[in-house]
């Protein structure tokens, strides 16, 4: 039997289409693979890499390194970046406001979930309303684009 090659790429696109994995089910995509480099997150989080080292600092998160300089990203960060990725960029939170929510432990992970269940639920609306060609009879401010 032949060994299947990694494909990081294919491994990106599967973290980055479903954000709702829990750390297993990240460790069963990475497969073999245990640790991700900071392009890698970034892409994954389509997020700068400036920011995640920023969020790293502010956040004081515990993140390996190799040689005490290369970053070594797992299962866990991708979750906890999700985590102030969703404060900071849905939730529209200040670094403070970030940080107490953090640390309030309030189901932040709750929360996401359901924003982006709503969000879907309202882009599949969206695609039915295009797909009907409907032209509602309200005013412009109702309507949802």
């Amino acid at each position: 039997m032949e060994k299947k090659e990694f494909d990081i790429k294919e491994v990106i696109k599967k973290l980055k289409e479903n954000k709702h994995f829990s750390i297993d089910e990240i460790d069963k995509i990475l497969g073999t693979r245990k640790y991700l480099s900071i392009d890698e997150m970034s892409q994954i989080l389509e997020e700068p890499k400036h920011t995640l080292r920023f969020w790293e600092t502010e956040y004081s998160l515990k993140i390996q390194r190799h040689n005490s300089k290369i970053r070594k990203y797992v299962s866990k960060d991708i979750i906890e970046f999700r985590k102030i990725q969703f404060l900071r960029r849905t939730q529209n939170l200040t670094t403070n406001g970030t940080k107490n929510k953090l640390t309030d432990g309030k189901n932040v992970d709750k929360e996401r979930n359901i924003t982006e269940i709503l969000k879907d639920v309202r882009q599949e609306l969206v695609e039915m309303r295009k797909k009907l060609n409907y032209q509602p009879t309200f005013p412009e401010s109702f309507v949802i684009e």
